[in-house]
């Protein structure tokens, strides 16, 4: 369109998408109303298959979700973030996904949690595992 603004029809999709976040690099989150979350393309096009995660909260800045996983459903609390490309890395850090941010220092990324246990900083290379 004029604005440069894409159109996606969010009713393409099997599941009925809750909220999608702004493209970044191409690539824009999307929560499902089921508790499944993925990454689309430009063309509205999964980049991976979605994948349960709960209270998903999107980082702008950095285009990676932060959630629970599906142990949550049982009372676990596990974090992780998931990327564009669907690999996802545990956090071990205590907190909710909104307490948190992926910060650069000195060249260096790290997760930073500031909620109820305090500020916490996990170095962002330690905990990265492809799923």
């Amino acid at each position: 369109n004029p604005l440069g603004e894409v159109g996606i029809d969010l009713n393409q999709y099997p599941q009925e998408a809750v909220s999608v976040y702004p493209f970044k690099d191409g690539a824009a989150f999307v929560r499902f109303r089921n508790n499944y979350v993925t990454f689309i393309d430009l063309k509205g096009e999964f980049l991976f298959e979605p994948i349960k995660g709960y209270l998903p909260e999107y980082i702008e800045d950095s285009g990676i979700a932060i959630m629970y996983d599906e142990s949550y459903e049982e009372g676990g609390r596990k974090i992780v973030s998931i990327e564009r490309n669907g690999n996802t890395s545990e956090i071990n850090l205590v907190g909710d996904p909104e307490d948190f941010m992926l910060i650069e220092y000195e060249g260096e990324k790290y997760w930073v949690c500031d909620g109820e246990a305090g500020l916490q900083v996990q170095k962002y290379e330690d905990i990265y595992t492809t799923h």
